[in-house]
């Protein structure tokens, strides 16, 4: 029985020995995968922008019985520069700056809740301009060793800097709130790309992580103040914060 275990033992170790010198390789460091070399400049430039008008006319309606007679108008910019010099190939690191802004403007609109509970809503407003800089890393790997198709993981270290304002209109003049917001935080955001030249290629990146600090500063009228403060985090592919944009390679 005492020679039986000892052979069984034996086996596992001499099993485990000859295993331990052979490690699973998935391809990532074998040269044919190179999708970008070390010692490459990128630049990148992305942007997204929208504009409309609800019920400009004829009056719009949401929910049926809820919000009518809605007349509004919005619109939306961001740009986002980037630079970035990789390191390793398929690795780099880099800066990114994102400008973002936001009109709302409601000219009136009619929220009835029941037939005894309702109330309008008119000449009310909101702006927000937010500014952020980042710290990024980047690796990219090709799809089954291709030349043209890859995605890639970034992560980001971020600072951000809104105002934004929540007002209305009492006789030409906007009486509201004032909001400055700081926020650091960190985010994992993945994406898929493909060249279309040598050096050109085009990206769709969505967010899917952050973790990060925010602090709300608040002025009533420039009056009234207030502060808070609030960790966030937030998981999960963010199907609303698609980002679409180009990169030239050097």
């Amino acid at each position: 029985m005492k020679k039986t275990i000892s052979t069984i033992i034996l086996l596992i170790a001499a099993f485990t020995a000859a295993n331990a010198q052979k490690t699973f390789d998935r391809g990532f460091d074998d040269e044919k995968d190179v999708f970008i070399p070390k010692g490459t400049v990128s630049f990148g430039l992305s942007f997204s922008g929208s504009s409309g008008e609800i019920g400009k006319e004829s009056g719009f309606t949401v929910m049926p019985s809820l919000i009518k007679d809605l007349d509004a108008s919005y619109s939306t910019f961001g740009l986002s520069p980037a630079v970035d010099y990789f390191v390793k190939d398929n690795l780099s690191v880099g800066l990114k700056f994102k400008y973002a802004g936001t009109k709302l403007n409601i000219g009136n609109a009619a929220v009835s809740l029941d037939d005894d509970l309702s109330f309008g809503i008119e000449d009310k407003g909101y702006r927000r301009q937010s500014y952020q800089a980042t710290i990024f890393t980047r690796y990219y790997v090709p799809f089954m060793g291709s030349k043209i198709f890859g995605w890639f993981v970034e992560g980001g270290l971020n600072y951000r800097y809104a105002q934004g304002i929540n007002y209305t209109l009492e006789e030409g003049l906007k009486h509201g709130v004032y909001n400055d917001t700081y926020m650091t935080s960190f985010t994992i955001d993945p994406g898929v790309c493909f060249f279309v030249a040598n050096q050109v290629s085009f990206e769709a990146q969505v967010g899917l992580a952050e973790i990060g600090m925010t602090s709300v500063k608040q002025s009533e009228n420039q009056v009234k103040t207030s502060e808070a403060s609030r960790l966030k985090f937030s998981g999960g592919i963010d199907m609303l914060d698609i980002k679409i944009g180009a990169r030239f390679f050097f």
